[in-house]
């Protein structure tokens, strides 16, 4: 029988030590002050000298604005429209089922709000989608704050102006 060698156990330990006292070392080289992190410029702590960024909301009346695809497929749609008056959104006060209610859309020409955002009953909102600027923002135009690569893709072309989520939400899911 072989003799076997014993280094080859003691290296690997011996290489762990040695980075496990080298760690603090490197990473105090590597970090980054609170003020440094992300594309804010000013302190974490302090809102005295923080500006959001400029944008400047449509202004486009309902009915007459073009609708811009989606950001990726089955996010919520942008607002085209202008929304200044209707900004006071409560669950008994909803100026956006004036003309996005599914009874009266298409006499308006509306899109209108899909099942998943209505009671089971179908006739009214449910009480955790009827704060519609929660997740839909009106277009606008903006300088990015940094520049943005990401480009879009859609299973289909369909998709690009229309969910799909009531149908998939589920999908994977055993």
């Amino acid at each position: 029988m072989k003799k076997q060698n014993r280094w080859h156990l003691l290296t690997p330990t011996v290489i762990f030590v040695i980075a496990l006292i080298a760690m603090p070392v490197w990473a105090a080289q590597k970090s980054v002050s609170e003020d440094d992190m992300g594309i804010r410029k000013t302190s974490l702590y302090d809102e005295t000298n923080t500006q959001g960024v400029k944008s400047t909301p449509g202004t486009t009346p309902a009915g007459k604005s073009k609708k811009y695809d989606r950001s990726f497929e089955n996010s919520p749609p942008l607002i085209p429209h202008s929304i200044e008056g209707l900004e006071t959104i409560t669950e008994g006060q909803n100026s956006c089922m004036n003309c996005h209610d599914p009874k009266v859309a298409q006499n308006v020409k509306a899109v209108p709000i899909p099942n998943t955002h209505l009671k089971d009953s179908g006739d009214k909102i449910d009480g955790n989608s009827y704060h519609c600027v929660q997740c839909h923002v009106v277009q606008s135009d903006v300088k990015p704050a940094i520049e943005n690569k990401f480009t879009n893709s859609f299973r289909n072309q369909k998709s690009r102006n229309s969910s799909n989520l009531s149908r998939t939400q589920k999908e994977g899911v055993d």
